[in-house]
């Protein structure tokens, strides 16, 4: 349901009680007399208007409103005369309106209730149980319909009101399905420009934006650290067991990084075998802690992986200062990455911040 929607709703039942306070007493003089039931439903209006406006009791709302719609046209029509009066033709649209509103299987529990209540009325006026019109003008009912004329009458509205919301529900059903799916394939491409599509993890794009948002946060109450992750011996996997070995090495590597990290680090392949981990509101000595863990959550890996080939990782490891850009702090963390790679690998190397 969209707040815009559930708005219109309230504005469309607001005119309603207007026509029936402002003009239908010119039409229909004794209308006048029931001002008070045409004040209270404005009354309730005005209460479902609030509570959307504050976002209080979602679907269950919705329906209540409906039945006090229906419960209120029901009086208007038999107010004027339940067979005679054009007013018939707002069930239709109350009917629509909650088929929109709370879909297709709760609008046709309202349908069926809206046209109980006027199959009733109808009954009632035809077997004399109840005035029929006591409000027309006595110009335009000459008398009230017959049992048969009733019972045709409420037949041709439910028959009429249950198909207008089979195809106003089957509208909206299809049209909710074409939203969901259009919702998953934006999610999917969503997904697909910000995931490398091998490891599942964050691409560089992906944290190249975040490292953004966390450069222009940067605060001496909100830190950050950055650490570039490369692999050594890597190339040797992939020339001496092949490509699809090195790959599912990568998979493996970049599982154990997502596990070993934070929860609020951001793990990302930022292309081939070297990785990327943001540290957000972090300082250099709480990022040095997580990068020795990831270092040895590697080093552990290559060795039950090929302990005659044994994969580890380089890691240089950087803090974000005043006036550094992506450019800056990626370029510090890929130099003390090298520099990590020179000293003999498997280790963590911090670049002064």
């Amino acid at each position: 349901m969209t707040n815009k929607l559930l708005f219109n709703a309230a504005t469309s039942r607001f005119l309603l009680a207007a026509y029936v306070l402002v003009l239908m007493p010119e039409l229909h003089p004794g209308l006048s007399d029931e001002r008070p039931w045409v004040l209270g439903y404005v009354a309730v209006v005005a209460v479902e208007q609030w509570l959307i406006w504050r976002g209080v009791g979602g679907k269950v709302r919705a329906v209540i409103g409906g039945v006090v719609d229906l419960v209120f046209i029901t009086a208007l029509v038999h107010w004027v005369g339940s067979v005679t009066s054009v007013l018939v033709a707002l069930y239709f649209f109350a009917s629509t309106i909650n088929t929109l509103v709370v879909g297709s299987r709760i609008g046709m529990l309202l349908t069926f209730f809206g046209a109980t209540l006027y199959a009733t009325v109808v009954m009632l006026a035809a077997t004399g149980t109840i005035a029929y019109g006591p409000h027309a003008p006595l110009g335009l009912i000459a008398a009230p319909p017959t049992f048969a004329q009733g019972v045709l009458a409420s037949s041709i509205t439910v028959v009429l009101l249950t198909v207008s919301n089979l195809i106003v529900g089957m509208l909206v059903s299809t049209n909710r399905e074409r939203e969901e799916a259009l919702l998953d394939a934006n999610a999917r491409l969503e997904t697909l420009s910000s995931r490398d599509p091998l490891t599942s993890l964050y691409n560089r794009r992906a944290l190249l934006d975040q490292l953004h948002v966390e450069l222009e946060a940067l605060s001496p109450k909100r830190p950050l650290a950055l650490a570039m992750l490369d692999l050594d011996k890597f190339k040797r996997i992939n020339d001496e067991r092949g490509h699809s070995d090195g790959d599912a090495l990568l998979v493996r590597i970049a599982g154990v990084l997502q596990r070993t990290a934070r929860e609020s680090d951001v793990v990302a392949r930022y292309g081939g075998d070297e990785f990327l981990v943001l540290y957000p509101r972090s300082t250099m000595h709480d990022a040095l802690v997580g990068a020795e863990r990831l270092v040895a959550a590697v080093r552990e890996l290559g060795i039950e992986f090929d302990a005659q080939r044994p994969v580890s990782a380089s890691l240089g490891l950087t803090a974000a200062r005043h006036g550094d850009t992506a450019v800056t702090l990626l370029q510090r963390a890929d130099d003390a990455a090298y520099r990590a790679k020179r000293e003999g690998g498997d280790r963590v190397v911090q670049c002064a911040s």
